[in-house]
């Protein structure tokens, strides 16, 4: 809405992460836009389109997997914007980042990756770690967060432990101390 021409592209593991959670997001708060705003634009299925220039400014929903990595690739705006949202990117493949990198080459082009820190390897880990320095971070545990309630946080708690590693993904919003199927923790590389 703010920026013309602009590509908007998202992407999330799994189609119904993309189609039941993602999408039916944004159009929850696009139907929530002024009448006059809302008619600019055309809904489909995965798509949402100016209706004025439909090729020149959009937001589109494609599941990008390991076998199929070009979903993201090529996505330019020489004359505008691009937009690039990976859902749940700590479980989005190493190859589609790497294939969506060229999409990223522009001045104007932004890539959002919004996660639970469910991995302690990873494109999404790393920019939290390694490449911090080239990455605004943003950390929300759940006392940042209206969303969860206490009654979860307790049962996090109670379940698996204050100092398990569901109880820092789930309520703590940290990354886990190790992948469960790590031969070496990273706490302890990272320590070495």
């Amino acid at each position: 809405i703010t920026r013309f021409p602009q590509h908007t592209v998202v992407t999330a593991p799994s189609r119904g992460q993309l189609e039941d959670a993602l999408v039916k997001e944004v159009v929850t708060q696009y139907t929530k836009l002024p009448t006059p705003i809302r008619a600019l634009f055309d809904v489909k299925k995965n798509r949402i389109e100016l209706k004025s220039a439909p090729d020149e400014s959009f937001f589109s929903a494609r599941t990008a997997r390991a076998e199929n990595p070009e979903a993201l690739q090529g996505v330019h705006c020489d004359a505008g914007w691009v937009l690039l949202i990976a859902d749940e990117a700590s479980g989005v493949h190493e190859k589609i980042f790497e294939a969506a990198g060229g999409s990223m080459s522009g001045d104007r082009a932004t890539t959002l990756l919004l996660s639970n820190p469910v991995r302690s390897s990873g494109f999404f880990f790393d920019t939290h770690n390694k490449l911090k320095d080239m990455w605004y971070t943003i950390h929300v545990g759940y006392k940042d967060s209206a969303r969860v309630s206490d009654d979860f946080v307790e049962d996090m708690r109670r379940r698996y432990g204050d100092n398990s590693n569901q109880f820092r993904v789930r309520a703590l919003g940290e990354f886990p101390t190790s992948d469960l199927d790590t031969i070496i923790p990273f706490e302890l590389a990272n320590s070495a």
